[in-house]
């Protein structure tokens, strides 16, 4: 629960942010004043810091979090976040992955886990798609598939190229990327 606290104690920061702590007592007072509990369940976020973050999220229109790789924890309080803001109207979901790869991810993953891990398992592709060869991370993922749309949106990690390369020459992806280069726009007088 230790990443709760940092969460709560961040929160709690930016919130105090316009106040001025003469000393460390009085940032000691304005955390507890900011902090509410948040306990992370199988249904979504519960406690007084999930109400918090319901009536936060009521008056905004994105729910960025940031993090630090590798931590499960994170991940599964991730997977919370998104069951409890599902029913706030919060439908789309962001993932730090390259679109190519996010549409594998989503393909694999409606087979569910296992169909993930043995394609992630096959010689060459361990880190085409980093992080989410990690349970929690994939169940994030799996969880925001059943709630909206999920968009890719970092640049290609390295080992994902051959992979991207073998599917620009198959036939399929050679149709695909003529696609794409018709519907790029043209510079008039060019073809």
């Amino acid at each position: 629960m230790r990443w709760i606290r940092q969460g709560a104690i961040l929160v709690a920061l930016a919130l105090a942010a316009p106040a001025h702590a003469d000393d460390a007592a009085d940032l000691a007072a304005l955390v507890r004043a900011n902090s509410w509990p948040v306990e992370v369940t199988g249904n979504g976020l519960a406690g007084p810091g999930a109400q918090k973050i319901v009536t936060w999220s009521e008056e905004a229109q994105f729910f960025l979090l940031g993090e630090d790789h590798g931590s499960a924890g994170l991940a599964r309080f991730a997977t919370a976040l998104s069951r409890t803001l599902e029913g706030h109207g919060y439908r789309y979901t962001v993932v730090e992955v390259d679109p190519l790869m996010t549409e594998q991810m989503i393909s694999l993953l409606s087979r569910g886990k296992p169909a993930l891990a043995a394609w992630l398992g096959a010689d060459g592709r361990q880190l085409a798609i980093p992080f989410y060869s990690w349970s929690e991370e994939a169940d994030f993922v799996s969880a925001s598939m059943r709630r909206g749309p999920i968009w890719g949106i970092d640049q290609s990690f390295i080992a994902a190229a051959p992979l991207h390369l073998d599917e620009i020459a198959s036939a399929r992806g050679a149709r695909r990327c003529g696609l794409w280069l018709r519907a790029l726009p043209r510079k008039p007088g060019r073809t």
